[in-house]
Order: C-alpha cells, then structure tokens, then sequence
C-alpha cells in the first residue's frame, strides 16, 4: 500500500481519527468498507500504549445505513480539503462505495442489530454536537432517563462543566461520574477550580487500577488514559449506549463550527442488566494536583507504524489483530 502524509486546508484544527479502507474478498465482484473511528493518534503511544477506545464496522456495497448522508458528507469533506491527487484518488473509491448505499429510516433502533450513527461537526453548516445526540437520543425511548452516565475524556478544559451538563441533559440521569484526567505519576490534572466545578449529580471517577497500570514501570506509574467514551447505563436494564470517537470536553469539540472531530453513537443490547457493569468507580478522596499541561497531538513516528501495521482477518472479515512494531 502507497503510503505517505498529505497537508489539508481547514478552518480550525482538523481532530477527527478516522480509518477508510476498501476491501474486495477473494473472486468476489463486491466490495466492502472497512470503517474505525476511533480516539487514537496515528503513532505508538495511541495505538500499542494507551487506553483508547475505537468502534470498528464493515460497510458493504448496497447496504442500507443510518448514518448513510453523515457517512457521504464526511468523506466529501475531506475530498475538498486536500490537493493531493493521491489522496482524492482514495476517498474516491471510498465515496465509490458509499454512493452504492441507500438511507434507512432514522427511526428507533431498539431490537436493531446494528444502530450505528456516525456523527461529524466542525464544518461550515454542520449541527453541534449536543444538537446531533440530542436527535439520536430522540429514538431511545427514554430508555436510560434516571441511569447512569459515565464519560471519559483525557482533557478536561477550564469550562468542562458545561459540556458535562450538556450530555446530562440529553436524558435525565440520577448520576454522572466523569473520569479524572491524571499524569503517569497518578497526581490529578485538574485545577482546584475545576475540581469543584461538576454540576448537579455528576462527580470524579477513576478507570480500575488494573486497566490502566503501566505493567513495565512497576505499580505506581499509569498508562495514558487518551480514550474519549461517553456511555449512558440503567441499572435494571440490559442496554447502553456509548459514543466513542475524537470528541474532547471542551467548547471547541461540542459547538458548531469548532474543531472538525467524528464518533459513533451506538444503541445496543448486553446481556442481562447485571452485565451491564459501571467502567469507572467514583473517587473518595481529593488527589494530588498536577497542573501541567499537555499536548494532544501525533508524533513523528506515523509513518514508520504505518509501514509496520498488519491487520488480520477472520474467515467472516473482522479485524482479529492488529500489529505494529514489536507486536
């Protein structure tokens, strides 16, 4: 596969971690659209290091889709914001397959097998991004109203409380537990002010200690908590919805014409409702402070991981592995 980095022209920072990657099986005539959406950066650290999170689908030609305009406008968005006639030439055989598809109903998706929306924002005339949950939780019936809300994101802005009220107005919730962003050394990267700005229900919460323990540093370092999952639970039910993908909390993520980001909002049945366990477990005490702050961008090793990455498939086409250097 050709590789290389192509320079775009965009308004604001362009934030989404998207993968597009058309696949045709063996003798087949059909194709079929490998889709990840995902929190990670396109380097080590994001994609052998971290506690990331990324929903991965297969899209095959004639498919009926939810999020079939979404799907189409994202991808001709990035078709206008490059020049590089490589690059045109990929999101082509994209858009290729994506035009071969058709919209389904966006009605409620309960007893749905498959209720993924992809949603986008940043560009010129596209909704915020409460806006777009807000018409997605329209369909759920008020199925998590007095649940629970669990949102992890590794940046937290000086105005975060805002865009926590926000997801907890999207359906009423008993409680919100927002995780805490920390350093390596577990010290809290958070101000005092922000530390005493969560509204109504909502409080501090930390991922278990053995998903995020740093098992080559001993037991007092941490892993990089990058992932960017929001995750609406109720107790006596076997159904979450999560939203994953590139969306920090802040202004510039949530409003309409900020950082360009994209995610999956999925809608899904887990077992029983004792199945449905809580990812982050609140906090007792009041951590350490660690104001410094911290870069959310790729480093410079993409190209080297891009060369190494192996992606493996089972007899039914899902990604069963993924490899890179040293892996």
């Amino acid at each position: 596969i050709p590789l290389g980095i192509v320079p775009v022209t965009a308004p604001g920072r362009v934030h989404p971690k998207v993968t597009l990657r058309v696949l045709r099986d063996q003798g087949a005539t059909s194709r079929k659209l490998v889709l990840c959406v995902a929190s990670a950066n396109l380097d080590e650290n994001g994609w052998w290091r971290n506690v990331e999170v990324a929903h991965i689908s297969h899209i095959a030609e004639g498919e009926s889709l939810f999020d079939h305009q979404d799907l189409l406008s994202f991808v001709g968005y990035l078709n206008e914001v490059t020049t590089n006639a490589t690059a045109k030439e990929a999101l082509e055989q994209v858009l290729d397959v994506l035009k071969t598809c058709r919209r389904r109903n966006l009605s409620s998706t309960r007893n749905e097998t498959d209720s993924r929306r992809f949603i986008w924002n940043g560009a010129l005339g596209r909704p915020s991004l409460t806006a777009q949950l807000s018409r997605a939780f329209a369909t759920f019936d008020d199925y998590y109203e007095n649940g629970l809300l669990e949102i992890v994101s590794p940046w937290y802005s000086d105005d975060g409380a805002q865009q926590v009220a926000d997801l907890q107005a999207l359906t009423p919730v008993a409680t919100a537990v927002v995780a805490l962003p920390r350093a390596p050394e577990d010290t809290a990267r958070v101000t005092e002010a922000v530390w005493s700005s969560l509204p109504g229900s909502a409080m501090w919460g930390d991922l278990p200690h053995d998903r995020v323990r740093l098992a080559t540093a001993g037991p007092s370092l941490r892993r990089g908590v990058h992932a960017k999952a929001f995750r609406w639970t109720h107790p006596r039910k076997n159904w979450e919805a999560v939203f994953t993908g590139s969306f920090n909390l802040t202004a510039q993520a949530f409003q309409a014409g900020g950082n360009v980001a994209a995610g999956v909002l999925v809608d899904r049945e887990v077992g029983r409702p004792k199945d449905v366990v809580p990812w982050l477990e609140p906090i007792t005490g009041r951590p350490l402070p660690d104001e410094r702050g911290r870069e959310d961008e790729a480093d410079n090793t993409a190209l080297r991981l891009l060369r190494h990455l192996r992606v493996s498939f089972d007899s039914a086409h899902r990604v069963r592995r993924i490899a890179g250097p040293g892996h």
